[in-house]
């Protein structure tokens, strides 16, 4: 299905067990901190992950809006 407005860009619709990710998150973050390891995911996995959303939303920019 592609986007209007959006050309050259496609959804595709996925369906996926629910379940609540940033309690998974936040539950391997106290396990790392409670065995002293590494956490899956770390401050700069989210700050990386933040730039990307942030760039992303300054390029599309009003494209979306009504």
């Amino acid at each position: 299905m592609s986007l209007p407005g959006l050309p050259g860009i496609t959804m595709q619709e996925k369906d996926f067990a629910e379940s609540d990710a940033l309690l998974k998150e936040i539950e391997a973050f106290l396990c790392a901190v409670k065995n002293g390891t590494s956490p899956i995911v770390d401050g700069e996995d989210g700050r990386r992950a933040l730039e990307v959303a942030l760039q992303i939303s300054r390029r599309l920019g009003g494209m979306l809006a009504g």
